[in-house]
């Protein structure tokens, strides 16, 4: 930890991103007995997209039988659960930015195996339209890729692609209004590079609609495989 963190710290004490009460013992991340209740999506999960499956017989979800996707393969390492949705809301939208630490944590140890395989050649956060971003303080997602560059030693590229429409918020759309609502939202980036592998990092996904257009900008552009990592991950089927 470094000493600006342990200042804030010490002025600001640090919150368990699972029952949102001061951390105890001081200097954790999270509170031990807390921690026993982050249990990461096991096997059987989705070839594809890692989505948890109920029947350990099935390759595939779902939606990725069911969708061509842009990316090459990612996972989730939480299920999105109303244990999660509550901490990332505290986290996104209430001032609990130390949550990303343990996320980042989580999300370095449980996504190593796929990091090592995929081999990425940079790290890119999933963009923020800039008034949106401006009035949050931050891009949730960028906290997360950096805290996973610096664990990884790989680069993080901010500005590979970058968001030129706001839309309508995706949690309130469908699955195919979700991707109507993305067709146009990206593009490509002033400092776009043709990596051979770039890994997508966001913190949540459902049916992959935003890591779906943001892939294909960088597709298009001659990236040539994507990959995904978020913190939490909805239920396949």
């Amino acid at each position: 930890m470094n000493f600006k963190k342990m200042l804030l710290d010490g002025i600001y004490p640090r919150c368990c991103p699972v029952c949102h009460q001061v951390v105890a013992p001081k200097g954790e991340l999270i509170c031990p007995d807390c921690v026993r209740k982050m249990i990461p999506i096991g096997q059987p999960r989705c070839m594809k997209c890692g989505k948890s499956l109920s029947d350990k017989t099935r390759e595939y979800c779902g939606d990725c039988k069911r969708i061509v996707h842009q990316f090459d393969q990612g996972i989730g390492i939480y299920p999105y659960d109303d244990k999660m949705r509550e901490s990332i809301e505290n986290y996104k939208f209430y001032g609990r930015r130390e949550y990303g630490d343990f996320y980042v944590q989580a999300m370095a140890h449980y996504g190593r195996p796929y990091i090592m395989r995929w081999k990425p050649e940079c790290i890119q956060p999933i963009p923020m339209f800039p008034k949106k971003q401006k009035m949050r303080g931050f891009n949730q997602a960028e906290y997360l890729a950096r805290g996973l560059g610096e664990c990884f030693g790989i680069p993080v590229e901010t500005n590979g692609i970058c968001r030129v429409q706001e839309g309508r918020a995706q949690k309130e759309l469908t699955a195919a209004e979700r991707r109507g609502n993305l067709k146009q939202a990206f593009q490509i980036g002033h400092s776009a590079h043709p990596y051979r592998s770039v890994l997508l990092v966001d913190d949540v996904y459902t049916t992959g609609s935003t890591i779906d257009a943001a892939a294909h900008i960088l597709k298009a552009n001659g990236t040539g495989r994507v990959y995904f990592l978020t913190l939490c991950q909805g239920k396949g089927f």
